[in-house]
C-alpha cells in the first residue's frame, strides 16, 4: 500500500497581482505563509515519525510552503525540477492581461498541444515530463509521500494516476486551487484511488 498526499502552493504574490504564473518565481504571501502553516499542522496528526518523504518542486513559492509544512513533520524533502509549473516562454513574468493579449489563437490546434508563446511548453509536454517522478515514485521505498507543486503539474499528475490521456483536457477540466490538498492510495490489489480532492486544509487552523 501507498499513500500519496499531494499539495498546490499556498497563495502567491502573483494570485494577487494578477502576473502570469507559471516558472517566474514569486514568493508567497503572508497569507499563504499562515495558510502552509495551517496545512502542516493539519497533517502531522497523519505523518510525523512516519515512513514518509516530502517532493516539492524546486520553485520559490512551492520551496516555501513544503518548508513551513516540514516543520510540522521533520521528514527529508527532495526538490525536482520536474515538479516545476508550466514554462511560459515569452509571457514569462508579464501580466495576465499581457498574456491574453498576445498569446497564440487556439483555432483548430488540439488543447494540449496548444502553445500560446514560441517558447513555452505545452499541456502534452508538462504531462510527459511529469510522467517519470511518478513511477518514481511508485517505486520508491517510502509508503507515505507528499508532493507539493503546482496547479497545472499536479493535475498532469492528477490525469496519470488514473491513467488519464492528456487528451481529455479538450472535453473535459479539472481546478485545484491555491493550498488545496489532495489524497492517493494504492490499494494491495494495485486499484489506484482517490480518497479526496481540493480539500481545504490551508484554510482551517484544526481539521485533522
Amino acid at each position: 500500500m501507498k499513500n500519496i498526499i499531494t499539495i498546490q502552493h499556498t497563495e502567491a504574490e502573483h494570485h494577487v497581482t494578477k502576473m502570469v504564473g507559471g516558472d517566474t518565481d514569486y514568493p508567497l504571501t503572508q497569507l499563504g505563509r499562515e495558510h502552509a502553516h495551517n496545512i502542516g499542522n493539519n497533517l502531522k496528526k497523519l505523518y510525523k515519525d512516519k515512513n514518509a518523504i516530502i517532493y516539492s518542486s524546486d520553485m520559490i513559492r512551492t520551496k516555501e510552503t513544503a518548508e513551513i509544512v516540514n516543520e510540522y513533520l521533520g521528514l527529508k524533502i527532495v526538490y525536482r525540477r520536474e515538479l516545476r509549473e508550466i514554462r511560459m516562454g515569452e509571457a514569462k513574468g508579464k501580466s495576465r492581461e499581457w498574456e491574453k493579449q498576445n498569446s497564440a489563437p487556439k483555432e483548430r490546434i488540439p488543447i494540449a498541444k496548444y502553445r500560446p508563446f514560441p517558447n513555452a511548453e505545452t499541456f502534452e509536454e508538462v504531462y510527459d515530463r511529469t510522467l517519470p517522478i511518478l513511477e518514481e515514485l511508485l517505486n520508491n521505498e517510502h509508503e507515505n509521500i507528499i508532493i507539493v507543486g503546482h496547479g497545472l503539474a499536479l493535475l498532469m499528475f492528477h490525469l496519470l494516476w488514473l491513467k488519464i490521456p492528456v487528451d481529455c483536457l479538450e472535453y473535459t477540466a479539472y481546478s485545484i486551487t491555491a493550498g488545496a490538498v489532495s489524497s492517493y492510495t494504492i490499494w494491495e490489489n494495485k486499484r489506484m484511488l482517490i480518497e479526496y480532492q481540493n480539500t481545504t486544509y490551508a484554510y482551517y487552523p484544526n481539521l485533522a
